[in-house]
């Protein structure tokens, strides 16, 4: 394979590479921003410790969400990985994104849920007053450029 090949090779399956975060149980999709000019892939994020590592992934075309977790969690817990919980998405257009959440009456509890990183958004149980909601499921709401995606979420007390 001549050098002119490897690197267009190399170029392609750097546009599959994400920036992973395990969180004690597994290892969760953070995204990340891909400069092809550089290779460099990056991600903001206020996830600070813990191990990371740049593996193969892919990637949506259009905004989706990859992973809800954990779905049943405990806003009144010690522990940071079961008191609140994490909505991860894919945003490849990279678009303004907006996630609330509902209760089953389909009533605003929380509005625009605030980041963890680029491509995580977290709900910690509390609603726009800053109270924990009771015990229940309620749905969540990813909006962006028309597209809506919903899903439920347990809260245990």
């Amino acid at each position: 394979m001549n050098y002119s090949s490897y690197n267009k090779e190399a170029k392609s399956l750097v546009k599959d590479l994400g920036i992973f975060w395990y969180n004690g149980i597994e290892w969760i999709n953070l995204g990340g921003y891909i400069n092809p000019i550089d290779n460099i892939i990056s991600i903001n994020t206020k996830i600070l410790s813990g191990k990371f590592a740049v593996r193969f992934t892919k990637r949506s075309s259009e905004l989706a969400v990859n992973k809800v977790w954990p779905r049943v969690f405990s806003p009144d817990e010690n522990n940071d990985i079961i008191n609140k919980c994490r909505i991860v998405i894919d945003n490849p257009l990279n678009k303004e994104v907006y996630v609330n959440i509902y209760d089953l009456k389909g009533s605003l509890i929380r509005k625009a849920l605030p980041r963890e990183s680029d491509n995580v958004f977290y709900w910690d149980g509390r609603d726009k007053d800053g109270e924990v909601v009771s015990s229940g499921v309620y749905i969540y709401q990813v909006e962006s450029d028309g597209k809506v995606i919903n899903g439920t979420i347990v809260v245990s007390r």
